[in-house]
């Protein structure tokens, strides 16, 4: 038995290691490369991840390549965040002459079904029958990988689209879902956000957790669904987000879309590129400083937390200044 949990600390510590080996790669620049590692950790110690994925799907056709044409279903999964990031994968799948179907998350039809490169989408809840009748499907987490996309090969530009209502205002979100893993990281103290936009037109892009700090003047928008979520961002002419779905999404829109990034997560959707977005062409990134650089005047965490964000909304103050 000793032996046994010897072998599967290993397994999962070996798995660890090779995830964030992925990230590292893809964070520096070696995007094909890296999704390559992340989806070949061990799910278990007999199968990758990947063949996990594809082996308990409930889609019974052949996975997609490049040499395949024809109906193609993209699988939508993870937090809606990751589905409207990994929609634009449909877009490529379209150019290669494909009819492309996606499964996503229910909030996420009605934007999704608007898309000029998708034919249809439906729920991906599992254990319900796929409603049509196709020849491929392809995990989000592999497409680029079907696609052999590297970095130069993405499409930063606009893929869900909005009417054109710019009003001039600022649209604010502040916090994260709580229940993310990581959003003690990503999400950033409100008040240092709310200093650095006074005297601005605001609105606010923040739902459930966090409304409670709105300050009065920031208006309030009902974000009942996300119909109204793009209402209200295509209303801005600047969308400053933590990294959440509304940054995803005002991205995907391709409004001009600030981004506050802890700089110490390794994290694949943000490589170091000075700032710009790779994935999309409207969106600037704020990195912060190291949060775990030891710093012997600081011994309290939540004012090492506050001092490491303040240079960036400094430069985001200054910034709506020019």
């Amino acid at each position: 038995m000793y032996i046994e949990d010897k072998i599967k600390e290993l397994v999962e510590q070996t798995s660890k290691y090779k995830f964030l080996d992925g990230w590292r790669k893809c964070k520096k620049g070696q995007f094909l490369e890296g999704m390559t590692i992340i989806t070949s950790v061990d799910g278990t110690s007999s199968e990758t991840w990947a063949e996990r994925l594809i082996r308990y799907s409930r889609f019974d056709k052949p996975l997609w390549n490049k040499k395949n044409k024809g109906r193609v279903i993209l699988n939508l999964g993870g937090g809606l965040g990751d589905q409207i990031f990994n929609v634009r994968w449909a877009r490529e799948l379209a150019k290669l002459d494909n009819e492309v179907f996606v499964t996503c998350n229910h909030g996420l039809l009605s934007v999704f079904r608007n898309m000029e490169w998708v034919s249809g989408a439906f729920h991906n809840e599992d254990g319900l029958k796929v409603p049509i009748k196709y020849d491929y499907w392809v995990p989000d987490e592999l497409a680029p990988i079907q696609l052999e996309h590297d970095y130069k090969d993405i499409d930063g530009s606009p893929y869900i689209f909005a009417p054109e209502r710019n009003t001039g205002k600022i649209g604010l979100r502040w916090r994260g879902n709580p229940w993310q893993p990581m959003d003690w990281a990503r999400s950033f103290p409100a008040h240092q956000m709310f200093g650095a936009v006074a005297g601005h037109n605001c609105i606010s892009l923040q739902r459930d957790h966090g409304i409670e700090l709105r300050p009065d003047w920031v208006e309030y928008v009902p974000l009942n669904n996300f119909d109204d979520t793009i209402k209200a961002i295509s209303s801005c002419k600047l969308v400053i987000s933590v990294d959440t779905c509304i940054a995803h999404l005002a991205g995907a829109m391709g409004i001009p879309t600030w981004v506050p990034t802890p700089h110490s997560i390794i994290y694949w959707m943000h490589p170091d590129t000075n700032g710009h977005s790779v994935f999309y062409d409207s969106m600037t990134l704020f990195r912060n400083r190291p949060e775990f650089i030891y710093d012997e005047t600081i011994k309290d965490w939540k004012i090492l937390r506050e001092t490491s964000w303040q240079p960036i909304f400094k430069d985001i103050q200054q910034r709506l200044r020019e």
